[in-house]
């Protein structure tokens, strides 16, 4: 969400909007995370965390299918049908 002032008005003039998947920008092209940890203990998760202001999220990553669970809820049934 841009501000409605000038300034929001400078960064909506730079913004730039690419199609697809391809873009230019190598800061943007995700990489596969490599851990020497799962390599050493087997399938022990591996402990991430994710802090903003006062809120903390842990994830717990381990090889797998690259399904995603939360509360052992799939991931489309935990946040539900998307709206527009």
């Amino acid at each position: 969400m841009l501000p409605k002032t000038t300034l929001g008005r400078s960064m909506f003039r730079k913004l730039h909007v690419f199609a697809g998947d391809k873009h230019p920008h190598t800061a943007q092209q995700p990489k596969p995370l490599k851990s020497d940890r799962n390599t050493r203990h087997g399938s022990d998760p591996e402990l991430c965390t994710g802090r903003r202001k006062s809120a903390a999220a842990r994830v717990y990553m381990q090889p797998g299918t690259g399904r995603i669970t939360i509360n052992e809820r799939p991931i489309d049934e935990f946040f539900g049908p998307r709206r527009a």
